[in-house]
This record gives structure tokens, sequence and C-alpha cells, in this order.
């Protein structure tokens, strides 16, 4: 089987689903990374130029995702925090769709809008989420749509994460895993702070579904 995983930045894949992609990629399943953004307006402090911490972050990506077992990273490098659901974003995310060849498509998920958490709702969070809707469908498997970047593919599923779910992965053999490649993000994050949350964010999900610690997914099949 193979995942693509969608992010607006390096990191938010791992904060959302790492567990599951290192899972996934334990059990022989393939996993691919698509990054929309350089998540260079992030820099906290940090002496860098806004190209320079880009490449830093993704410097991070890549070292995280080896953690993980993801097999590629592909990094399309829009301006952090200017992204737009459009025709170019959409096209890209069609063509990585068309190449990977994935059965998943995995993302934040584009029915989430409470605004309950300001992290959580992130304008290019947003944006990726109903991009990756809109590219799945119709976009992916209709040869009308930017045929210049391939031949038509339409995935089995998607897996949202970060909405109401309807199905829970188990990742307590993988928290520790999740947790060590997060710490590759070393321009975002408190070591002791992000593992404490991370625990208590697995726990939590966990509880719902009899499990120490999980991961929360909503699956949407492309079967009619």
């Amino acid at each position: 089987m193979k995942i693509l995983v969608f992010s607006a930045h390096p990191d938010d894949a791992d904060f959302g689903c790492g567990g599951t992609v290192a899972k996934k990629a334990a059990e022989g399943h393939e996993i691919h990374y698509v990054v929309a953004t350089g998540g260079q307006k992030g820099k906290h402090g940090i002496d860098a130029s806004s190209e320079q911490f880009a490449l830093m972050r993704e410097e991070e990506q890549r070292n995280s995702a080896a953690i993980l077992g993801v097999k590629s990273v592909m990094f399309l490098k829009f301006v952090d925090g200017e992204l737009e659901n459009n025709d170019e974003l959409r096209r890209w995310l069609v063509h990585a769709i068309r190449e990977k060849k994935p059965d998943i498509l995995m993302s934040m998920d584009p029915s989430a809008q409470k605004f309950d958490s300001v992290y959580r709702y992130h304008k290019d969070h947003r944006t990726i989420a109903m991009a990756v809707f809109d590219a799945g469908y119709p976009a992916a498997g209709n040869n009308n749509f930017y045929p210049e970047t391939g031949e038509p593919w339409t995935p089995k599923e998607f897996w949202f994460f970060g909405g109401e779910p309807n199905h829970h992965e188990d990742t307590t053999s993988f928290i520790n895993t999740k947790i060590m490649a997060l710490l590759c993000h070393k321009s975002q994050v408190n070591p002791e702070e992000m593992e404490k949350w991370v625990r208590q964010w697995a726990e939590d999900t966990g509880k719902n579904a009899g499990m120490p610690y999980a991961e929360a997914f909503r699956i949407l099949s492309f079967n009619r």
C-alpha cells in the first residue's frame, strides 16, 4: 500500500500523524510526504534569512521523515503564510498524486472549521486541507484536469486528521519514534514541553478507543 501525506509546513504531518506514519512504514507500506511551504516565517528569533531558514526547515523535515520511515519528501516551496487554494497549488498536488499513485491520501481535515485552536487553524493548514480534497477529487482521477501532469489516478481513501474521527490507530509502540522525529525540528520545538504535550495528546486520543496512545482520523472512501 502507498500513502501520500500532505502538509502545509515542515513538522505539520509529524505532529498530526507521525505515529501512524511510523507504524505503517514498519508494516512495510510505502510513505511519501508533500510539504507545501518552506515554513520560512516561523523563525522565532533565529538569525537567518528567509531562504536560509527554509532550507534549514527542509533539512529538519528530511531528518524527521527518515526516522519515521518515509521514503521521499517533496517540497513545493510556496511561501509560508501565503498559501492559496488556487490552480497552481492544485496542479502540483495532482502531479504528486499521479506520480506516486497512492492508495491513501492523508492530510488535515477540510471539514474541521471549529476554530477552537489558534494553532490548528492557521490559514495554511486550512488551505492545504481544502486543496488536497480538491486535487484528490475530482482532479487527480479525471484527465480533463491538468493532463500535462500524467495519467489519471484515483486513490482509495482519504485519511483526514484534526477533525471528527471515525477511526483510531493504536500508536502505542510508535510514540517514542514520533517524539524522536519531532525532536529533529529543532527550530520549532522545546523538547521537554513538546514531549509532554505529544504524550498527553496521544493519551487523550487513545482513551476514546481503549488504547494507551492513539491518533485519530476521519476515513472517507472514494467508493460510491
